[in-house]
């Protein structure tokens, strides 16, 4: 069973004054005003009841009822580890690492790009009739972290959501800084490029020091029953990094190990750390060659080949074929 903080159940129940509005908000749904007050999780069962229940009865939105309200703090250790990161980039990182873990209802994936990085999230379908309001408190909440670390609104990014434009759709452009695009494969922000690595002037290295230390210790965990926990994590690490890509060294520093350890995870689940790393390099050689007019040479230097020809051969020996006919494959399905 999936579960959630009760902390948005309670920004809809005090945003209405009647004490039998917040009763009706709880019709059906199992959950009583304590059982939201005393601060332990609540069923996401129980939550989707009560997300319908409190659309029928309030008179605003209710993504906008939560999201204006909701920091990252209201992520618990996730929301506090990301608001002591160094810069967004860590932060998003964090966000990521911690999803992955504890959000059974919610997958997340963050990815550099030559455009900036874009961190998207997607939700079980356990939650599809409610998602719109799930979409727009998590733009809410990503708007008003960047805006708490930046010192501004975002005006130069993007958002992203799945479903279609709402009745409302108008009110966007109020709501948020940054244009939405509707219709899209997952939830998604892209901030771009110039923000990305802006030291945080709420970075705080000893809170971000133990959540790195947490991490590290429920990734173990997590390996212990999970065949792919360390694989799955470096090479997510990697993919959020700018090219050329950081090396061994950095890796098992991020995730509190050593050098050996995590290349001996690394073989149980049967990868090495190169292997992760290439695939990552030819992810984002793809993505150039697909989406800038930069040159085959300019790429190479780009993903830190100090030779163009090991490039080509490296491209080659996974996509078959050189990375120039790749590019007018790619430009001829257009």
């Amino acid at each position: 069973m999936d579960f959630i903080s009760p902390v948005y159940a309670l920004f809809l129940m005090q945003s209405v004054a009647a004490a039998e509005v917040q009763e009706a908000m709880l019709l059906d749904t199992g959950l009583t005003r304590e059982d939201l007050e005393s601060g332990a999780n609540i069923s996401m069962e129980a939550f989707q009841k009560l997300l319908l229940n409190a659309d029928r009865l309030c008179d605003d939105h209710i993504g906008k009822i939560i999201g204006t309200r909701a920091g990252v703090l209201t992520l618990g250790t996730v929301g506090s580890a990301a608001a002591a990161a160094p810069s967004i980039r860590e932060g998003f990182q964090i966000i990521n690492a911690f999803t992955r873990l504890h959000a059974s209802y919610a997958k997340g994936e963050v990815f550099s790009s030559h455009q900036g990085l874009r961190l998207s999230f997607e939700f079980s379908d356990k939650i599809s009739v409610t998602e719109r309001f799930h979409a727009e408190s998590v733009l809410f909440m990503m708007q008003n972290y960047l805006q708490m670390v930046l010192g501004f609104k975002m005006h130069d990014g993007v958002y992203m959501v799945r479903h279609q434009p709402p009745a409302y759709a108008d009110l966007y452009q109020q709501w948020f800084a940054s244009p939405v695009l509707f219709g899209e494969e997952s939830i998604a922000v892209v901030v771009p490029k110039q923000y990305l690595d802006r030291h945080s002037p709420f970075y705080n290295r000893e809170v971000w020091e133990q959540a790195l230390q947490l991490l590290s210790q429920q990734i173990e965990e997590l390996g212990e029953q999970n065949q792919s926990s360390y694989s799955y994590h470096v090479k997510s690490l990697l993919r959020s990094c700018d090219t050329p890509l950081p090396g061994l060294a950095f890796v098992a520093g991020r995730l509190h190990v050593s050098e050996r350890t995590l290349n001996r995870r690394l073989q149980q689940e049967g990868h090495t750390f190169r292997e992760l790393k290439v695939a990552v390099v030819l992810e984002r050689a793809r993505e150039y060659l697909r989406e800038t007019s930069l040159s085959v040479e300019a790429i190479a230097g780009a993903l830190g080949y100090q030779d163009v020809a090991n490039f080509r051969r490296s491209f080659r020996s996974v996509e078959g074929c050189s990375p120039g006919e790749y590019r007018r494959v790619c430009a001829g399905q257009r």
